[in-house]
């Protein structure tokens, strides 16, 4: 039952080291047993408030989020995430999605384009960025990213044939795909 796996977490948190990964790990429990708010309480604890720790802001922006968080509380993690290694792409991908949930795609668009540019192999950063400028109808930079895509995975081989394809996709461009995936 939910109460006997939360009273064993609870007796977890008391043998737990401290560490970070333990943290992040109790506090994935308790999500998956339907406490966010617990996980979350534990994350806001003093040793992990101010983690740069990717995994435990990953959970932070999450549990803010599913328990209702205003945006900005939600984006404080990630963007001290990114304050710490700008230089990350994934933390600027970590981002959008964040954004996106509340309907802020101007900023997810600008995350994914800096995750780009930091890191234009991940497809998924291309299709975040076409579904944010999706949304904002602005079909002019849908069609910018594709001409960069097309230029940058052309030359990637078959897995890049492949993230073409899904980035067409993303793009609803349905007749690109197929030709791309070829």
């Amino acid at each position: 039952s939910p109460d006997a796996a939360a009273a064993a977490l609870k007796r977890a948190e008391t043998l737990a080291g401290g560490s970070q990964l333990d943290a992040a790990q109790l506090a994935r429990a308790y999500e998956k047993i339907g406490r966010p708010g617990r996980a979350l309480e534990l994350l806001q604890l003093p040793a992990y408030r101010e983690s740069t720790s990717r995994q435990i802001v990953k959970m932070q922006a999450k549990l803010l989020q599913a328990t209702g968080a205003e945006k900005s509380a939600v984006v404080a993690p990630l963007e001290r995430l990114i304050a710490a290694e700008p230089g990350v792409a994934g933390h600027w991908a970590m981002r959008g999605p964040s954004l996106s949930a509340y309907g802020d795609w101007t900023n997810a668009a600008a995350a994914y384009e800096q995750a780009i540019a930091l890191d234009p192999d991940i497809a998924a950063h291309w299709t975040g960025a076409i579904v944010a400028m999706s949304n904002l109808e602005r079909d002019e930079a849908i069609d910018d990213l594709l001409i960069r895509a097309n230029a940058w995975f052309r030359k990637k081989g078959t897995a890049g044939q492949l993230d073409l394809a899904t980035i067409e996709l993303a793009a609803e461009r349905f007749e690109e795909a197929a030709i791309a995936a070829e």
